[in-house]
């Protein structure tokens, strides 16, 4: 089907109601019409009415989207950059009278497309996705896409964005702050520091804190107690948890999410916040949720029956599948959430060390109490894992990695359906 009937097509299906089976097929067909488009109005154009789409955003599994969408702009930016490089290197050299792979628009040119296509008509949560899925695609991973001054230029529309949709985070709901702190997540290593010194880490902060233990993070640990209760005792004194049971295939679910499964850099970010807030006083506040969560934590462990069972015993009283399949994933996110709080409480303890306010004699007392109290909830995490758990390099966790949007793996492209 030529672009420009594809492109009416995709628009219509885009004010169509949610359908599962159908959205895998409209963002790879968008993902492929932004690599094939030629005209760039119609690049903006597509863009516009994607973040606007009811097809798309009317989705349950919100925050997945969000990660989908930057999906597409990086996958499509690595496209159009690549077949620019391969155009200049053709022998014999590129002939302007055959037409040029993809859409034949440069990099730049299509990258300001994009960004144009990011308008009043949605919100500055949204334009965050955009931006920062060309700018993975076009700069990670060693490739310099963009001219030095778009670069910067996007760069800096990305701070510029995430402020403004710091104004006022919960106006859009939790989407729209947990979708600033996946954005800022993915693209912050390709900010400069003079770019990254821009952001309003005093809003930030909490937004990102709450993020890691929210519906989205380790949802306050209330995982332990759907766990407990899909726990069954069966033949042999054996305690069984089931791969087919809802809070297994629920924790799977979790653990692969969009904020979960960049969970390393996420806390390492939180750190740096903590360390350049100008407001010290959210220190305070900081360690207190994490005083929150990490004794909610370990209430939930305690009243769980896994807990009863010592490491040494568990050959005896586990099945073989709890053994080897559903208990190392429900100690995966548990070792994870344990780094993840010892990130942030480092970041807590370099600034309270560092700050005249925090390291005060009223103060750092409280800090260094909360600090090992703490320490103590997750204590029933850090003593399975042997004295060496708390290395840092244990928790090194890869540059943001998006998934590549592939509209090859579609039989054919997205058709509206009569």
């Amino acid at each position: 089907m030529p672009a420009d009937r594809l492109l009416t097509t995709v628009l219509r299906a885009y004010q169509g109601v949610p359908d599962p089976a159908q959205t895998d097929r409209i963002l790879g067909t968008t993902t492929s019409l932004l690599t094939t488009l030629t005209n760039p109005l119609n690049i903006s154009l597509l863009t516009s009415h994607l973040l606007t789409a009811p097809a798309i955003w009317n989705n349950p599994d919100g925050l997945r989207i969000c990660l989908r969408i930057i999906s597409v702009f990086n996958t499509a930016a690595i496209t159009v950059h690549k077949n620019e490089v391969e155009s200049h290197n053709e022998h014999p050299p590129y002939d302007a009278y055959q037409p040029r792979k993809g859409g034949g628009i440069v990099s730049d040119d299509w990258a300001r497309a994009v960004i144009k296509g990011a308008d009043d008509r949605s919100p500055r949560w949204q334009h965050l996705l955009v931006i920062a899925g060309v700018l993975l695609g076009m700069e990670n991973g060693g490739r310099h896409g963009l001219s030095s001054g778009l670069r910067s230029t996007l760069e800096r529309a990305l701070v510029t964005a995430a402020n403004l949709a710091l104004e006022n985070p919960m106006r859009d709901g939790i989407l729209a702050a947990e979708s600033i702190v996946l954005a800022l997540n993915h693209a912050f290593p390709l900010l400069s520091d003079g770019v990254r010194a821009g952001l309003n880490y005093d809003t930030l902060v909490m937004i990102m804190v709450r993020s890691v233990t929210a519906l989205e993070g380790y949802q306050d640990g209330i995982f332990l107690q759907h766990i407990d209760a899909d726990l069954k005792q069966v033949p042999g004194d054996k305690f069984d948890w089931s791969p087919k049971s809802s809070s297994f295939l629920q924790l799977q679910k979790q653990a692969s999410s969009p904020i979960l499964s960049s969970m390393g850099p996420l806390a390492r970010l939180i750190a740096h916040a903590i360390e350049n807030m100008s407001n010290s006083l959210l220190a305070i506040e900081i360690r207190e949720h994490l005083l929150s969560f990490s004794g909610r934590l370990l209430e939930g462990w305690k009243r769980n029956k896994l807990s009863e069972i010592d490491l040494s015993e568990e050959e005896a009283f586990l099945t073989p599948e709890t053994l080897q399949i559903t208990a190392p994933v429900l100690w995966q996110v548990l070792k994870s959430a344990m780094f993840a709080t010892v990130v942030i409480l480092q970041g807590l303890m370099t600034r309270t060390v560092l700050d005249p306010i925090l390291s005060t004699r009223r103060l750092a007392p409280i800090g260094a109490s909360e600090t090992l109290i703490i320490l103590g909830n997750i204590h029933f995490i850090s003593s399975r894992l042997g004295s060496n758990s708390f290395s840092a390099h244990v928790f090194r966790a890869s540059q943001s990695h998006i998934p590549h949007a592939s509209w090859r793996n579609s039989k054919q492209p997205f058709a509206a359906q009569s």
